[in-house]
Formats: structure tokens, sequence, C-alpha cells
């Protein structure tokens, strides 16, 4: 949904889409560090009887979500200025990126609420249900962008994403309701019930974090360089999240879902070999749909500022490749987590978030940051720890 504002805001005004990477980081940044509660209630769910065992954990699933959307959503709402800055809004950026993470904020419980639902229906081998959210959300926003941006700009745009999101979560509680699997009412839980969550999810969480802190990262250098470079860096991390992060997460779950434990079971040859030969496709694929978005005609449902499009289009190989290494680099990451090598796993994030930091600092200080220099030193960062895995 961050995606879709950020192709009606960018036809308004190349500073208001320039200023959707600070507002739009935060946000997904958090909500992503979160998402280990939707990895930890789909394996917690799947692993108890149906019955009472199983409605209790769901409602437990739901209370401590939905707490910690509320939680950051109040903290975001109070702190909002603060935060858009620290993610790098500039003067003339922060009342734009202020207005929409502000707006955001408020319905942050409500997008916590939606994410653990869906887990609910997959538990249970429904993947209809989660499939119709994304497509009542996405038209949804669509809608409400078309009514809205051209008037209220980033603002309209929050209100657009939130009552999508609204509509999303409504279906999806309906349907459970229908089916029986909605919890009610639901079980307040203990401290101790917190326990299989954290237990389940820490590692997964300190990954989420580090990958996150990468791109917020880039956000922030992005808006420093100039206006145009951080209204380009929008357009090219949205065609990395679409084409490269939306592509390698199946691989991630795919990895968990069908390779053995161990490597020495006859089968971890053969099932390993399959999803690299599937990743490969899918590296291949993003490629080529990054390439629309960057140098074809997807390009123009973003922007039409002239200054915009040739950033774009100085960074795009450098995206594209970017976009193909995380496939590879994420369906790693599900390898790990099969061999449960969870401390590899953060140890592969957090020295890889580390080394761009610091390599990105030292380009920033010395002058030399450029938007493609940025994104060619992910590549290289993602390139260098995949070839440490091999």
């Amino acid at each position: 949904m961050s995606a879709v504002d950020k192709a009606f805001v960018g036809r308004v005004s190349s500073l208001q889409l320039a200023s959707l990477g600070p507002a739009t980081g935060a946000y997904d940044c958090s909500t992503f560090a979160l998402s280990f509660f939707n990895q930890a209630t789909l394996a917690l769910v799947g692993s108890v009887p149906a019955g009472e065992d199983r409605v209790r954990v769901r409602s437990h699933a739901l209370v401590f979500a939905a707490s910690a959307g509320a939680v950051l959503g109040l903290f975001f709402v109070v702190f909002t200025e603060h935060v858009v800055h620290a993610f790098g809004a500039s003067a003339e950026m922060a009342p734009h990126a202020v207005r929409y993470l502000r707006i955001r904020a408020l319905c942050m419980f409500v997008g916590r609420t939606r994410d653990v639902s869906n887990q609910f229906c997959l538990a249970e081998k429904d993947v209809i249900t989660p499939f119709l959210t994304t497509i009542v959300a996405a038209l949804v926003n669509v809608v409400g962008d078309l009514i809205l941006c051209q008037r209220f700009g980033t603002l309209g745009a929050a209100l657009a994403t939130d009552v999508a999101s609204a509509a999303a979560c409504f279906l999806v509680v309906a349907r459970l309701r229908v089916k029986g699997d909605w919890p009610a009412p639901l079980q307040l839980p203990s401290s101790r019930d917190f326990a299989p969550f954290a237990s389940y999810a820490g590692a997964l969480f300190a990954n989420n974090l580090l990958k996150m802190s990468a791109v917020a990262t880039m956000g922030a250098f992005a808006v420093r360089i100039s206006t145009v470079s951080g209204a380009a860096h929008q357009i090219c991390v949205t065609a990395f999240m679409l084409c490269g992060f939306a592509l390698g997460m199946p691989m991630s779950w795919a990895a968990r879902a069908f390779l053995p434990a161990k490597v020495e079971d006859p089968e971890y040859g053969r099932t390993a070999a399959v999803l690299l030969a599937v990743a490969a496709v899918a590296s291949a694929f993003g490629v080529l749909t990054s390439a629309f978005f960057l140098r074809g005609g997807g390009l123009y449902w973003f922007t039409q500022d002239p200054e915009v499009v040739a950033e774009v289009g100085h960074a795009a190989r450098y995206v594209s490749a970017t976009v193909s290494l995380s496939i590879f680099y994420q369906s790693v990451e599900g390898l790990l987590v099969t061999q449960q090598r969870l401390r590899s796993l953060v140890l592969l994030g957090g020295s890889l978030t580390f080394a761009f930091c610091v390599a990105s600092t030292f380009l920033h200080l010395a002058g030399l940051l450029s938007l493609p220099l940025l994104w060619a030193t992910l590549m290289v960062g993602i390139s260098i720890r995949l070839c440490c895995r091999a």
C-alpha cells in the first residue's frame, strides 16, 4: 500500500514523494519488525491440536499484536516530528512526512490485527481469505488515492491507506467469525503466555529489524543527497520491495516448509536443488519486472518529473542487480532457519547492515555519495555475504 501511495503522490509533487521516504521508512520498518508475531502465530497455531488450546493461542496472538501496534502507533503520534527527522526528513519535507506518518500511526493496531488474523486463515490451510483481503485493500487504496491525493497530497494518501487497511481487517474478521475460527471472547494473556512467542521469534525479530535498518539508512542518506535523489530513491526502493523482497520472502518460506532439518537427510540435496532452481526463475522474473518499473512504462506511474526520471535511470542497473541478489539472499535465510542456525542468521544480517552503514557513512562524509553509488554499495554487500555463506 505504501507503493500505491508513492505512485499517486509522485504525480502531485516530487517534494512530497521524497517526503514519503522518511515517513514510510519509519512505518514500514516498525511494522516489519513486528511481523515476528505473524511468523510465531502461524507456527504456534499450527502446532497445537484443534480445540480450546488453539482458541487460546489465537486470542493471545491478537492481544499481543494489537497491543504492540497500539503502543508503537501512540509513540509515533506523540513523537512524529522527531521520528521523521531521525529518518532523514529535511525542513521542507517534514510537514508532508509528519502528516502522513501521524495518520498512518493512528491505525497501526488495525494493520497488526489484520496481519495476525490472516495467519489464523493460513493455519487452517485457507489461502483464499488472505488473498481476498489483499485485493480489497489494494482496490480501496487505489480508489481512495484517486479521490484524495490530488487535493490533500500525503495526508490524502495516508487516509486512503488507513481506510483500505480497516476494510481488509473487517473482511478477514468477518470470514473468521463465519467459519468459527475467531477467538471470542478474547482471553487476556499473562506475562508467561508471551514466552512461546518470544522464544520462537526472538532471532527473527532481530533479523527483521536489522534488514529494515539498512533500508531506513538508505532512505535517510538518499534525502540528504538532494530532494531529487530522495524522490528517485522512493521509486527505486518500491521496485526493490515489490520485485525483490516480495519474491524473496516466498523463497524463504518454501525453504522452511520443504527442506529437511538435517543436511544428512537424503532428500536434502534434491529439495535444495529444486529450491535453487525456483529461486533462479524468481530472480530472472524480478530483474525483468524491476526493469519495467525503472526503465519502462511503469516509471511514469510514479513521476513525470524529468530530473527524477533521469536519476532513477542512473541507479536502475544497480537496483535490478540488488533485486536479483536479494531473492537468493532470502533463500539462504530460509535455509538457516530450517537448520535452526538462528545465531548465524542474525550474524549474517547484522554484519551486512553494519558494513553497509559504515561504507555509506564514509562515502557521505567524503562527499562522494550518490544514489547509484548507494545502491551499488548495498549490491556489493549482499554479494560478499552470499559468497561467504556459499
